[in-house]
């Protein structure tokens, strides 16, 4: 290997073994409760999953994302911020409301290379369903990410057109949501908590997986409601 090659290579060893790092002390480090605004009752009431609701998901993901694994409680999202294109910081918040396909990727990970196209298809079918698609590069420079996004490498899909431009450059993210390496897609719910969990690539463009998201997506707009009226019911 030249000498260059090692330069260019020793940051990505890096971060693997940061991500490494950061899935040992997960597994020892307990896990913070997201904190309730004082103001905010609805964020505070329980939103989550009903077993039944839970068990169809399973089901219609076992055919359609059979490596998604749904968590049977909501659990936090990482607070950590990342950069969009103009450079500003941007965090899960922002995007509050909202059912979050959060794809963490790099412009130099095959796997991730491979399912980009798919997940543009995705960003493209959610629009207007309350379903977002955001992708989260390790890549240090916007550069990189919308010179990608102009020549996927792939011929049957030569852009992305559909997807913001988001990097991580400092990588607390990523190490934040514990990403056991690259690509890694959390679903992130309608009160901003991981609900799913996919690791490795996906076909994210398929009608089985584009029928699952638009039914995660009425249910939890359906449960929000629910816990909404049941806040304004209960005594001030």
């Amino acid at each position: 290997m030249s000498r260059e090659d090692r330069a260019r290579e020793l940051p990505r060893r890096r971060f693997v073994a940061l991500l490494y790092g950061a899935v040992s002390m997960a597994a020892i480090a307990p896990v913070s409760a997201p904190v309730a605004r004082a103001d905010d009752k609805v964020d505070a009431a329980p939103v989550g999953l009903t077993a039944g609701q839970l068990a169809e998901l399973q089901e219609a993901a076992s055919e359609a994302l059979p490596k998604l694994v749904l968590h049977d409680e909501p659990r936090p999202a990482p607070q950590s911020t990342f950069l969009d294109g103009e450079g500003a910081e941007i965090g899960i918040a922002a995007f509050q409301g909202e059912v979050v396909v959060l794809n963490m990727w790099a412009t130099w990970c095959p796997p991730c290379i491979h399912e980009m196209p798919s997940l543009d298809n995705l960003a493209e079918a959610m629009d207007g369903t309350g379903v977002r698609v955001v992708c989260v590069s390790a890549d240090r420079a916007v550069e990189r990410v919308t010179r990608f996004y102009a020549d996927t490498r792939n011929d049957a899909h030569p852009t992305i057109d559909h997807l913001g431009v988001y990097i991580d450059s400092s990588r607390r993210f990523m190490l934040e949501a514990v990403a056991p390496g690259l690509p890694v897609t959390l679903i992130i719910d309608r009160q901003g908590r991981e609900i799913a969990r996919l690791v490795g690539d996906a076909a994210w463009d398929t009608p089985e997986v584009i029928a699952l998201m638009k039914r995660i997506a009425q249910l939890t707009a359906a449960n929000k409601r629910e816990a909404q009226a049941a806040v304004a019911k209960a005594p001030s």
